[in-house]
């Protein structure tokens, strides 16, 4: 299967949590790119989109390396970030991540790494 965002975006309904899972071979075929230069490769394990809080969450679940990874992006402007750890650690606490990337600021205690931080990284910046 290959989601586009639009065929995504139907599955997103407000307030409703959605999961988008796949077989094991259908993960073997999902490798994410998560920065963009090929070397860095996500097995993905499911999709999840939520709308909470008047925003929307994209959080992709996976394993690189036999650790699993969660990836949470959202949007930030206006952001109350006591509720949206208690988003963040109910959409991923069942997953039980070995490593949590979240887009720009987050008060998530079980330690996070920005993702834009990744990203200047691995672009050398």
């Amino acid at each position: 299967m290959n989601y586009r965002r639009k065929e995504i975006e139907e599955f997103i309904e407000k307030d409703t949590l959605h999961n988008l899972e796949f077989s094991q071979a259908e993960k073997e075929q999902k490798a994410l790119d998560l920065f963009g230069k090929g070397e860095v490769g996500l097995k993905v394990n499911r999709y999840k989109f939520l709308q909470e809080n008047g925003r929307e969450y994209t959080i992709v679940l996976g394993e690189k390396a036999n650790r699993r990874m969660a990836i949470v992006w959202r949007p930030t402007k206006s952001i109350n970030l006591e509720k949206d750890k208690d988003v963040i650690d109910k959409a991923i606490g069942d997953f039980e991540p070995d490593e949590v990337f979240i887009n720009g600021d987050a008060f998530y205690p079980k330690g996070y790494k920005v993702i834009e931080t990744e990203f200047k990284t691995l672009m050398g910046v």
